[in-house]
């Protein structure tokens, strides 16, 4: 018979072995063959052996794609194209099946032309018994299934149990084969979990293993059975969605995983929590190869993770530009560090107390012939990723020193610096040796160097942030808080961190006075850092209207563009004497 294959909606998984029923599928144009097959098989009265016939190539294509189980295919060297050709096509498909192939006695070595074919085995149609044909079938699938458990240590992850990254690429070129063949789409997802590193250093690879389990179980729950889910090491999955999957549709499962993932984990009664960033490559709109479809997912993942993690991105041809410019920046940063191309800028910090410039902040730029001045908003990212920002923020805090240290010749002796750190730079166990040496070798007082952490790593791990920052303290550097109101604020956090400023970030400032919402964050936020004993400095400070409401709620410090657009470290002494002639603070001031 004809296996039909309408409404057929769901794709085959490959390379799983069923350990069910025998679903024999005979693949002949010879009647007369699959007749004496089928009447062998039905004497056999096997529960467990199933049969189907296909009389054309397409008729066995089909029904392979219908038949998700197909445990065994024998086929004649005819059936409208050759026995090889099905034999391929089944491969290409993804479907690693046994195959028996059914010759005729006139066919001279047929048993060295089988194996030649990969065939499992063969039966030749003018002696064919019920006991022959059934030897052959339970041998052909049961030796397969043996080599098929034994090749599973070769295609499944050890932690997850989910496929590998080599058997990836397989299930990949297979799913595309079959989307070409059927006309339809092919959704591939490239997952990344965001502060995975962070979960590793703080409580160890065992809970970092343990988290990975979780994931992948929770990954696994929010798509179908025919979906493909592959862990290609350390924290990065992907997701391979057959079917005519539309943009809504592929939006909403990514929203379901990241919704899943993002949900709290008690591990051995620790919680911890973790996000994902996702990027979406369709077929064909998004490629038509495998190779050029993982990259632009990889693509669009790294655009969601610019965009500040935890959301999904679909790639788009824009992204290509974008990721041109993000390979040229990373070869930029790379050869600044290696032969100068780094350099500091400095805004100055206005302590309104004390009415004088008491601090400059240090502020890394990139530049580079081709590509300009590069901001740190862009670059420091790109480092990030790359693995370069040890070696950036190593440089920044070397050089900051060094230039602060020679103010002291120009009369500045009393200026301290301001250096921001970064999150994976802080949490490096030698950070204070780091710090220390720096000083040391630049011949800077500890009481002229600040640091400035973002409150979100430094309440990841409070213990440990403030175990470091007491250290700090000790030491006679200054610490503050960077971008205060943007990240996971906690009191019950900050109160046990000695640091000595809280910066209310520049989105809380822009719209001073006029707006109603700002000027009650930020009043707060002066008020919280009293009442802790802490300072609060204002940053992005560009008009009267902004330095008068702060002045008046009480804002111990600002720095901006109405004192200054960032400066040279040449011009600083010459911006001094620039403002003391032209009284630049006291019209400020009195404002």
């Amino acid at each position: 018979m004809t296996v039909e294959t309408e409404g057929l909606d769901s794709p085959p998984v490959a390379a799983n072995p069923h350990s069910g029923p025998i679903r024999v599928l005979i693949a002949t144009g010879d009647e007369i063959a699959a007749a004496r097959l089928n009447a062998m098989i039905d004497e056999l009265d096997a529960d467990d052996i199933e049969t189907d016939v296909a009389t054309t190539f397409d008729d066995v294509v089909s029904s392979l794609m219908q038949r998700h189980h197909t445990a065994c295919l024998i086929s004649d060297l005819a059936c409208g194209r050759s026995g090889i050709d099905v034999l391929r096509e089944a491969d290409a498909l993804g479907f690693d099946i046994p195959f028996i192939v059914l010759g005729s006695a006139r066919e001279r070595e047929l048993d060295r032309k089988a194996l030649h074919y990969g065939a499992a085995d063969y039966l030749v149609k003018e002696r064919l018994t019920a006991d022959e044909v059934e030897r052959a079938l339970r041998f052909s699938v049961e030796r397969h299934r043996t080599t098929s458990a034994l090749s599973r240590l070769a295609m499944f992850d050890d932690l997850t149990g989910l496929y590998n990254r080599s058997m990836f690429h397989e299930l990949l070129r297979n799913a595309i084969t079959r989307a070409r063949r059927a006309s339809r789409r092919l959704t591939l997802m490239f997952l990344d979990l965001d502060r995975f590193k962070y979960v590793n250093d703080t409580l160890g690879h065992r809970y970092g293993d343990l988290l990975l389990k979780e994931v992948a179980k929770r990954i696994r729950a929010c798509l179908r059975e025919s979906d493909m889910v592959c862990r290609l090491g350390g924290d990065e999955f992907t997701l391979i969605l057959e079917g005519a999957l539309s943009h809504m549709d592929a939006a909403t499962v990514a929203r379901k995983v990241l919704t899943q993932v993002s949900a709290p984990y008690l591990l051995e009664g620790k919680e911890c929590f973790v996000s994902v960033s996702i990027g979406i490559a369709v077929y064909p709109e998004g490629a038509e190869d495998a190779d050029t479809l993982i990259r632009n997912a990889d693509l669009a993942m790294y655009r969601a993770k610019s965009k500040g993690r935890a959301c999904f991105e679909f790639f788009t041809p824009e992204f290509s530009d974008a990721a041109r410019r993000r390979v040229a920046i990373e070869d930029a940063l790379r050869e600044a560090l290696d032969k100068g191309g780094l350099s500091l800028m400095y805004q100055p910090q206005l302590d309104l107390r004390q009415g004088r410039i008491t601090a400059l902040e240090a502020l890394v730029r990139l530049n580079h012939p081709a590509l300009g001045v590069v901001p740190p908003s862009e670059f420091i990212p790109i480092a990030e990723e790359a693995g370069l920002i040890h070696r950036v923020g190593d440089w920044v805090l070397g050089q900051a020193c060094r230039e602060a240290a020679g103010w002291a010749d120009q009369g500045l002796d009393q200026m301290r610096v301001a250096v921001n750190v970064s999150p994976r730079q802080f949490q490096q166990p030698d950070i204070i040796e780091t710090i220390r040496t720096a000083l040391d070798s630049t011949g800077l007082a500890p009481e002229r160097l600040d640091l400035e952490l973002t409150e979100s790593h430094l309440a990841g791990d409070p213990d440990a942030a403030a175990a470091v920052l007491t250290r700090l303290r000790a030491m006679g550097v200054g610490t503050a808080i960077d971008d205060f109101g943007t990240g996971y604020s906690s009191l019950a956090v900050l109160k046990r961190l000695p640091v000595s400023w809280l910066k209310i970030d520049r989105s809380f400032v822009s719209g001073l006075p006029n707006s109603a919402d700002d000027a009650a964050i930020a009043t707060a936020i002066i008020g919280l850092a009293h009442s802790l004993n802490l300072r609060a400095i204002a940053e992005g400070v560009e008009t009267e209207a902004q330095f008068r409401f702060l002045r008046s709620r009480g804002c111990d410090a600002i720095q901006g563009y109405l004192l200054a657009e960032p400066l040279n470290a040449d011009d600083i002494p010459l911006w001094f004497e620039r403002m003391r002639r032209d009284e630049l603070l006291r019209q400020i001031t009195a404002a």
